[in-house]
């Protein structure tokens, strides 16, 4: 007689907050961030659903919301994009690259230290050409880290992929030790000065979410 498989127990998850564009007035909760021109960002209400759309043309800006959460194990963060304009690069298979440091999707999640310095980042990129789970520094501090969470056209047909990751997992990963500092902002950017082209790509159902070993989901 062959023995009955082993059933692992689910993990539950609940949402820790959730970042919703309802409306404009929604862009209002959201500071601005401007390092060479602007980035337009507009909520955009779409076949039935609502979401944030960024637009860059020779530009750099971003939005960015401050928060307060300890990076402990079980920590996620869970989004949806879609890029619909990538910056044209001259060396594409360069993920770190003062001369093109442009990306259509930019997900920020930052960790402040005492000064601009101590300040550690986590940049989630979608890029057009270089692998998914590749991470390299930033051209502009070796504290900011670059890493492709999505690679290439859109594998969906509508072009929107959903991500999750796993914070405390990848912190440990791109920068070798545990996290000593809570993550205190969340920011959003497409950009694309240093190529001087154009980029553009949408963002929804953004959320930090907290994942436990439990027997049932309450999701």
């Amino acid at each position: 007689m062959g023995s009955k498989p082993i059933s692992l127990p689910k993990k539950s998850s609940h949402v820790v907050q959730a970042f919703n564009f309802k409306n404009e007035d929604s862009l209002k909760d959201w500071e601005e961030k401007i390092f060479k021109n602007k980035s337009e960002y507009h909520v955009i209400q779409e076949e039935g659903q609502t979401f944030l759309r960024a637009k860059s043309q020779d530009a750099s800006s971003g939005l960015f919301k401050k928060v307060n959460y300890d990076l402990t194990p079980g920590l996620y963060l869970a989004w949806q994009w879609r890029v619909t304009t990538f910056p044209v690069k001259p060396k594409p298979a360069e993920l770190s690259n003062r001369s093109q440091d442009d990306f259509a999707a930019r997900i920020y999640v930052v960790f402040p230290g005492s000064s601009f310095f101590n300040t550690r980042v986590i940049e989630y990129l979608w890029d057009k050409d270089i692998e998914e789970g590749v991470f390299q520094s930033s051209p502009y501090s070796g504290k900011v880290k670059l890493f492709v969470a999505e690679s290439g056209i859109a594998k969906s047909k509508d072009g929107w992929m959903a991500e999750e990751r796993n914070l405390f997992n990848d912190y440990v990963e791109i920068f070798g030790q545990k996290p000593d500092k809570p993550i205190g902002a969340i920011a959003f950017m497409s950009d694309s000065d240093n190529t001087h082209t154009s980029s553009s790509a949408d963002f929804k159902n953004i959320a930090f979410k907290r994942k436990d070993q439990t027997g049932s989901s309450s999701l």
